[in-house]
């Protein structure tokens, strides 16, 4: 019987199939990526809200230019009112429009109820990047959504049914991203900004973020994730080849041992038996 050809076939199949195990675990986690389910660290998952603006406004026709999908909680807190304070979470049921800007800038504005949420988008003038510029936040002081937080405020400050108007002072530079890429990151992050009287302190608590201004596609969907550090830093896309490598160093060393023995083995017997 020729052992050395049945013993490389087996050694073949082998290593065929742990690198098809590691490549499938791979392709696995990009089919992943492009979900709008985001899955938490206990293994569930959630919707997220999700936003798309289209080229001439014309959903049916048109090519998505901003792609937005995120969970964002809102706390406003007014100064001078002991530490009141109230969060608003972006319901799934908002609505956006915005602007392609196939200039340097972008914008998308989300609204529910009074709330008005914007994101500025600018491309960087030095690199073939974008980032998060400017990022604002109305609202009426009589939406119910805030119950009676601005009630007892100063009426010099504020009054019934007046618009409160908070925006970042200084230009961002937030969430730098390579030109056809999405940014993504499923940690939660803070942003914090002042109204114009500085009266109101608000907290913006960001999690399960994707965000793809500029976008030139031809299908409804984000570009290649960019991730964000914290999230990059704890994903490796090399690992399940390398472990699919380090099995079949493994199986061919054991394989390659047992064949030695066996080979060994039967030239002793043949040995013996002419003796």
């Amino acid at each position: 019987m020729n052992y050395s050809w049945n013993i490389g076939a087996i050694i073949y199949a082998f290593i065929v199939c742990t690198l098809a195990i590691s490549s499938n675990a791979q392709s696995d986690d990009e089919d992943n990526e492009e979900a709008e389910v985001f899955r938490n660290e206990d293994g569930t998952s959630k919707p997220v809200p999700f936003f798309r603006i289209y080229e001439n406004n014309d959903k049916n026709n048109g090519l998505p230019c901003v792609l937005v999908s995120m969970d964002v909680d809102i706390t406003i807190e007014p100064k001078r009112q002991q530490n009141k304070k109230t969060t608003v979470s972006l319901p799934m049921a908002a609505h956006a429009k915005g602007n392609c800007g196939h200039g340097f800038d972008s914008r998308i504005t989300i609204s529910w109820s009074s709330f008005h949420l914007s994101w500025h988008f600018q491309k960087s003038r030095v690199s073939d990047a974008w980032y998060v510029d400017v990022i604002e936040l109305s609202f009426n002081t009589s939406d119910k959504l805030l119950g009676d937080l601005y009630s007892e405020a100063p009426s010099k400050e504020f009054t019934p049914n007046s618009i409160v108007s908070i925006r970042t002072d200084d230009p961002l530079t937030l969430f730098l991203t390579p030109i056809g890429r999405s940014y993504s990151c499923s940690y939660p992050a803070e942003v914090k900004i002042l109204d114009s009287k500085k009266v109101s302190r608000v907290t913006f608590q960001l999690r399960n973020v994707r965000i793809q201004p500029f976008a030139s596609m031809t299908q409804r969907q984000f570009g290649d994730a960019f991730r964000c550090p914290s999230e990059a830093g704890r994903r490796d896309d090399t690992v399940p080849f390398a472990v699919g490598m380090t099995l079949a160093v493994v199986v061919v060393g054991t394989v390659g041992g047992y064949a030695g023995y066996r080979y060994f083995k039967i030239k002793k017997i043949e040995y013996d038996t002419m003796e």
